[in-house]
């Protein structure tokens, strides 16, 4: 399928139709590449071809393109976003399985949306949420904590895994003390579980 010399800098595809959506309308997604890693990107037909002074760069562009088209042909789509999370990722961790993330991060499917893991950290994240009763995670706020917990208890939810989910969170204060709140029981705790009622939303 593809051939690759450190001297060339080229990967040759074997099927147009496939090495199109890979490169993107226009190249879209070779542009994309390129300002993220910095290399000279190029197609002609079903070839790309690729140039960096850094030897790492272009070891992980080769990956890139041989896991995503293999991704491709086994029918997983791959947008503008994908390319660059990809990209990110395989730098992170050269010896990263991009169709396994992309294909087993995979775990909450409604009507609105798919949710997936947007880098390694959150795939892990995920497994360790798959395979543990409890888990405590600590990081810094907006990186998917909470709403990926909630996502997976959805997941399990609609699978039949769990017959209920329950939500509870520390009623921080900042300030202010809950008596000091308006309303009864329901509306003083409302403003400390909003995050999670976001997230099912």
């Amino acid at each position: 399928m593809a051939s690759y010399s450190s001297s060339q800098e080229r990967i040759d595809f074997d099927d147009p139709l496939l090495a199109n959506q890979l490169f993107g309308p226009r190249n879209a997604h070779l542009d994309l590449l390129a300002a993220a890693s910095g290399a000279q990107i190029g197609s002609r037909g079903a070839s790309v071809f690729f140039s960096s002074p850094d030897h790492a760069v272009l070891q992980c562009l080769y990956r890139l393109f041989v896991q995503l088209y293999d991704m491709l042909r086994n029918g997983i789509s791959i947008s503008q976003q994908d390319m660059s999370r990809a990209y990110a990722m395989l730098a992170a961790d050269p010896g990263l399985n991009l169709r396994q993330v992309f294909q087993e991060a995979v775990f909450v499917n409604t009507p609105r949306k798919t949710v997936t893991a947007r880098n390694v950290a959150q795939k892990q994240y995920l497994d360790i949420l798959r395979r543990n009763e409890m888990v405590f995670a600590v990081g810094p706020a907006g990186t998917g904590k909470t709403y990926l917990a909630v996502a997976m208890a959805i997941s399990m939810l609609q699978q039949h895994q769990v017959k209920r989910i329950v939500l509870t969170r520390p009623a921080v204060e900042a300030g202010e003390r809950l008596g000091f709140l308006p309303g009864d029981l329901a509306d003083k705790l409302n403003p400390y579980l909003r995050p999670l009622y976001d997230a099912l939303h």
